[in-house]
């Protein structure tokens, strides 16, 4: 966990997985808990469940990277289907420039 004021780093320990960040809100106490007002994750569902549970008063910001990568992906499948949708209609100019078109 990383204070992302100062950027110190404020708590570690070994795992990657729903009971890790849980033993961090044990260890933190309920009362430091509370003040929590954001947290910051990857979409990882073994962080924002936790984080939802103890800390349900923060607002949880999801990281840029992972944001861009799930848009980027669901352009690329729209892309994909509208390719096929054109390949299959007979347009082989349009599917050509589809299949290029990232």
């Amino acid at each position: 966990m990383v204070d992302h004021d100062t950027g110190r780093l404020v708590w570690a320990a070994d795992g990657r997985d729903k009971k890790t960040v849980a033993s961090f809100f044990a260890e933190l106490g309920p009362e430091r808990t509370g003040r929590i007002e954001l947290v910051s994750s990857d979409m990882g569902e073994w962080i924002t469940r936790v984080v939802a549970r103890e800390c349900p008063q923060a607002t949880l910001c999801l990281d840029p990277f992972h944001v861009v990568k799930l848009a980027s992906a669901a352009l690329d499948e729209v892309r994909r289907e509208v390719w096929n949708d054109a390949r299959r209609a007979g347009d082989p100019a349009g599917a050509r420039w589809l299949k290029g078109a990232r």
